[in-house]
């Protein structure tokens, strides 16, 4: 996963426990009606850069950016970076360093035109230049990266499972990098890379052969720091194991480099829980347990330039963002909640010197969202609705007769979904839309996703031929569903209404098959069965 810069000042606060303020809402800060991979950096004066990806057909691939101030409502500044016919792969990155450098990376994939861009801006992201292209490599997808100011040059991690685990340097100021670093062997994926405070970069990295395995390397302490000796897999400590146990389809990792050093975070699973260890040099402090012993994943770390650590994860059980802070790595505040209400999908966090900032993340489409780091007010323990007495509710709401005015739409109309629940609460009612889909290994069984430009080219990438690539394609195919928005909504006992006007961030539905989940989440927090409807929006007729 993530990054950061490797030339940061200022010195740790002491470990105070902050109280919890009363958090701002959440700012949608763009669209991304197909998806997209958000990433977040916030400069010295607590401004949030923010970019993602956005791969809705029919238009090309594209990367947006746009700035959200501190204690903002909107997002401002807004840019489009590229309009690669050939598509953006892989996260797009913004990194922010002192006082008012801005810079952009993404991946112009695949063919004559591939490689790695980027843009710059010297004005805090009011300008930015023509793209520059730092780096390129056959196959090569960088996934994560950083940025250096020290030596004014990027260093890339791919993740591609067919090809390994690989590390690409690219010096701005020098041609084009068109060599890489093969660290990994062809069954490694998910890692992440981070700048101990001399440049030289580390990276963690999970080998998916029995048993599944993290393991560490680090660019070594004789050669010099430069994009020749690191894309030289030479010049790098051989594989050393972090943990082998229960990381099978685990999330992560997260590195975070800053003053304090280098710290990771990671996953194990069944149960779900992470830890949190500094990087020694040759290896790494005795893990530090942060999560707190429920459902999670899509996790992230971040040290900002006064060194505190800032440690988010999805708790999709919940429905909540979950959010930690540590000065040392080891002392941790207690647990809180920055958003409730969803699942926070690619979630990324970044803060200032004083150590405030922003989480970003996905919420499957159409909208990008960010939020302040400042704690939500803990759930009340309600012993009230569903006939729990006194004591802890732990009664989940129940949702009966669920039903919409209409099962077949026009374009634009609007209809009403009714429902009943037991108790007070939140609801959510999430539309779905029925689109080709593909399958995919995931969390060690076979799932159906929406098919996409990326996966596509991965099962190309993997396949023999193009037969084989055919063969492929028809064995994965199957019917997906993608999240086109959200509706909340407070609820009562008793009978409700949720009104849909037919627009989805001000577009109509297009003609097709969709899906209605409707879902209650009570002030325990205890959540509802999944309610869903199915309806279909229909072409409307030609008048003669």
């Amino acid at each position: 996963m993530k990054r950061t810069l490797a030339v940061v000042a200022a010195a740790a606060a002491c470990l105070v426990w902050a109280a919890p303020s009363l958090a701002a809402n959440p700012v949608v800060v763009g669209q991304a009606p197909s998806g997209g991979t958000p990433d977040i950096a916030v400069d010295p004066v607590g401004r949030a850069h923010i970019v993602w990806n956005d791969t809705t057909l029919p238009a090309p691939d594209v990367v947006k950016y746009c700035q959200l101030p501190r204690g903002g409502s909107a997002c401002g500044n807004a840019e489009t970076f590229t309009s690669s016919p050939n598509g953006i792969f892989g996260r797009p990155h913004v990194f922010s360093y002192p006082t008012t450098n801005v810079s952009v990376f993404y991946q112009r994939c695949c063919g004559p035109n591939e490689g790695t861009r980027d843009v710059y801006s010297a004005n805090s992201g009011i300008d930015f230049s023509g793209e520059l292209n730092i780096g390129n490599g056959p196959g090569f997808t960088a996934d994560e990266a950083v940025y250096s100011p020290a030596t004014f040059s990027y260093s890339l991690l791919s993740e591609v499972i067919t090809g390994g685990a690989r590390v690409q340097n690219g010096d701005i100021s020098l041609p084009l990098a068109s060599t890489s670093a093969l660290l990994g062997s062809v069954s490694s994926n998910e890692g992440a890379i981070a700048l101990q405070a001399n440049s030289r970069p580390v990276v963690v990295y999970q080998l998916q052969t029995s048993p599944w395995t993290f393991v560490w390397r680090k660019f070594n302490d004789v050669a010099p720091v430069n994009e020749a000796s690191i894309n030289n897999s030479a010049n790098w400590t051989p594989e050393a194991p972090i943990d082998n146990q229960r990381v099978t389809t685990a999330s992560g990792p997260a590195l975070a480099g800053g003053p304090n050093g280098v710290f990771l975070f990671w996953q194990k699973r069944s149960p779900d829980e992470g830890f949190v260890s500094k990087f020694t040099g040759s290896g790494w402090t005795a893990p530090v347990k942060i999560s707190d012993n429920r459902a999670f994943n899509d996790l992230d770390l971040y040290q900002d330039a006064g060194g505190r650590l800032h440690a988010v994860w999805n708790a999709y059980n919940d429905g909540a963002l979950r959010y930690r802070w540590s000065d040392d790595g080891v002392n941790w505040s207690p647990v809180v909640d920055i958003a409730r209400g969803e699942s926070y999908h690619q979630v990324r966090v970044s803060a200032a010197v004083d150590h405030r900032g922003f989480a970003v993340w996905n919420r499957g489409g159409p909208d990008v969202v960010a939020v302040p780091l400042e704690a939500l007010p803990p759930l009340p323990p309600s012993g009230s609705g569903s006939g729990s007495g006194s004591g802890t509710d732990f009664i989940p709401p129940a949702v009966g007769d669920f039903s919409m005015g209409s099962g077949s739409l026009l374009p634009g109309q609007g209809t009403g979904f009714r429902f009943n629940s037991s108790e007070a609460g939140l609801a959510t009612l999430t539309l779905r839309r029925r689109v080709p889909g593909l399958r995919v290994r995931r969390g060690g069984r076979s799932v159906c996703v929406p098919r996409t430009r990326r996966l596509v080219r991965r099962i190309r990438r993997s396949s023999v031929s193009p037969r084989a690539f055919r063969q492929a394609m028809r064995r994965r195919r199957c019917p997906a569903r993608r999240t086109i928005g959200r509706i909340t909504q407070a609820v009562a006992p008793g009978q409700n209404t949720i009104v849909f006007t037919g627009r989805v961030a001000g577009r109509r539905l297009r003609p097709g098959r969709y899906f209605a989940e409707l879902q209650i989440r009570d002030a325990a927090g205890n959540v509802s069965r999944t309610e869903t409807l199915q309806f279909r929006v229909r072409r409307p007729r030609r008048r003669p």
